[in-house]
């Protein structure tokens, strides 16, 4: 739904360290650096609910495969095509990515 608002979650951390990441004070932090909720499904439906918003995603993280039974969309962000960006911007080593 192109310009709605979205009630966004995520877990502590983000799976890569991009040297460029703009999120970077909130993809990038450990345990007890921020505010911490335990929601259950019902309760993160009702927190959009009470918003007023029509979406509900997850970031920063890869989706468990867990959740792709549930899920109606998925966004993939892709950095680049070559391991050597993914090790050397992300700090990353994707087994997708091909060699470069």
């Amino acid at each position: 739904m192109p310009g709605s608002d979205i009630l966004c979650l995520a877990t502590v951390s983000c799976n890569f360290r991009c040297k460029q990441c703009h999120n970077w004070h909130i993809s990038q932090v450990g345990l007890g650096e921020v505010r911490e909720y335990n929601l259950s499904p019902e309760e993160v439906v009702k927190e959009a609910l009470r918003q007023g918003v029509n979406s509900i995603s997850f970031t920063y993280t890869e989706p468990l495969r867990k959740l792709l039974k549930v899920l109606d969309a998925v966004k993939i962000d892709l950095k680049a095509f070559t391991k050597d960006f993914y090790r050397e911007i992300c700090e990353a080593e994707p087994e997708c990515a091909k060699n470069s």
